[in-house]
């Protein structure tokens, strides 16, 4: 059973998306015996360390768990993992390979024995198939009704996996909330097969940057900002978003015109701007270009033109860039003194745009009581996101 019919037969699940990387909340390859896991069996031994007969058969190292298909009697077997906390954004991941009871053709074709994947939010007294929440290499088919199968009739892991697959759960829905998962199998009254191998499970979660895991509270906006390409990080090597820097407004040109759809501005930059290109920016020359063509600036001065890419871009900067992008240009509405601190000395003009901004729901100020807005602070790459993700309704994780 061991054997793929063709080369890639088997395809794995992805732990995580492409250019993300794994944090572990937990793991267990079975090295180290059983203590995370309750046995339900009945009559027979079903769900065990290892399969005596057919011999260590794990994914990696020498142990796994396994459930015999041996003898083909009425059977509910369970391998039930200890419950825990679902952090947020989490996946489940586990291996395994199987051999249920099955004919493919014939009179008698169906299948008659399978395995499914349950959980628990309330100790064990409700249990919930999670196959909606499979990913990756779910159930592939129904179990046989008509022979008293405890699982007949449900969408099941059915059939011979000729090897080891992987499968992937997506936990977010479950996130925040106590768990926990039994692997099932159920036998009818007739035949037999091999069983049901299971290794290497795993909780976690996936994160692009390594300085912006699932549990920063801007999580999901950062990864929706690099999903759409609109930033590759501030570091490489490691892979790093640097949330808490300010961004300059070279960089707000930048990251608005790409959350526009403008990845690579056509216009040759033609030096309109007296201090462009600026040194260590000469990348951003053609995004500032491109912002000024759009009207979205006018730059930091009229007389010569400047626009100042390398200054720490202001949160009332902020909401004029970005309501000039989704089209409001020129909010009609007159300013109501929602914000205690707006019109900020100097920053009359930008009113209009920051109240539009707050109207839009891409604000709810820097302060509730009394709503403020800040408008002259500086803007983190943190905050640049989640305003750019929810101006332009990118979807997040």
């Amino acid at each position: 059973m061991n054997g793929q019919p063709a080369a890639n037969f088997n395809a794995n699940a992805p732990v995580c998306d492409a250019g993300q990387a794994p944090t572990n909340f937990f793991t267990d390859d079975l090295e180290g015996g059983t203590g995370n896991w309750t046995f339900t069996n009945g009559t027979y031994t079903r769900w065990q360390q290892d399969s005596g007969f057919f011999g260590q058969y794990a994914q990696s190292g020498q142990h796994s768990l396994y459930a015999d298909d041996y003898p083909g009697v009425i059977t509910d077997a369970q391998a039930r993992l200890a419950s825990f906390v679902v952090p947020n954004y989490a996946y489940l991941h586990f291996a395994h390979a199987y051999d249920f009871e099955f004919y493919p053709s014939g009179t008698f074709a169906g299948n008659y024995d399978g395995g499914v994947l349950e959980y628990t939010k309330n100790g064990g007294a409700t249990w919930i198939d999670a196959g909606s929440l499979m990913q990756y290499n779910g159930y592939k088919g129904t179990i046989k009704t008509g022979y008293s199968n405890p699982l007949a009739n449900r969408s099941a892991f059915v059939g011979v996996s000729h090897g080891y697959i992987s499968t992937r759960v997506n936990l977010k829905s479950l996130a925040g909330q106590t768990v926990s998962f039994r692997w099932r199998m159920g036998l009818d009254n007739g035949g037999y097969a091999m069983g049901w191998w299971v290794d290497n499970v795993r909780v976690y979660t996936c994160s692009t940057f390594t300085d912006v895991t699932a549990s920063h509270p801007f999580y999901k906006y950062i990864e929706a900002f690099a999903k759409k390409g609109i930033t590759t990080g501030c570091s490489a090597s490691p892979k790093k978003y640097c949330p808490d820097a300010l961004v300059n407004r070279g960089e707000m040109a930048v990251f608005i015109e790409r959350a526009m759809g403008n990845f690579n501005p056509n216009p040759v930059p033609n030096g309109m701007f007296d201090d462009l290109p600026y040194p260590g920016m000469e990348g951003f020359t053609k995004f500032i270009e491109e912002f000024y063509n759009d009207k979205i600036t006018t730059g930091c001065s009229s007389d010569p033109l400047m626009y100042c890419p390398q200054n720490n871009g202001t949160r009332g900067e902020m909401a004029v860039f970005i309501e000039r992008a989704i089209g409001h240009r020129n909010p009609t509405p007159s300013p109501s003194g929602m914000f205690d601190d707006v019109p900020y000395p100097g920053m009359e003009g930008f009113t209009k745009f920051i109240e539009q901004l707050y109207n839009d729901k891409i604000t709810t100020g820097c302060s509730a009581d009394p709503l403020r807005y800040c408008p002259q602070n500086n803007v983190t790459r943190g905050e640049m996101a989640v305003f750019i993700v929810k101006a332009f309704k990118i979807p997040t994780p």
